[in-house]
């Protein structure tokens, strides 16, 4: 039984997560074709977003070390 939920709840991640690509996508197409830090923005929000639920969803703990590399 344990497997078959956690299958499902994998299943649900991974549904959402393609859905909130395709919804920062489109919200985040005019910013993202006319500067670069549009894109950089929308991607920003789509790993946030996906970070953020895979904690509450599936219980998935990350930690960031250390400083991000800069962007040109």
């Amino acid at each position: 039984m344990s497997y078959a939920i956690q299958w499902l709840r994998s299943l649900l991640f991974n549904a959402q997560m393609y859905l909130a690509m395709l919804v920062v996508g489109i919200l985040y197409l005019p910013a993202a074709i006319w500067s670069r830090e549009g894109a950089i923005a929308a991607c920003h929000a789509y790993c946030r977003w996906v970070r953020w639920t895979a904690g509450w969803m599936i219980g998935l703990k990350v930690e960031i070390r250390g400083t991000p590399p800069r962007t040109r």
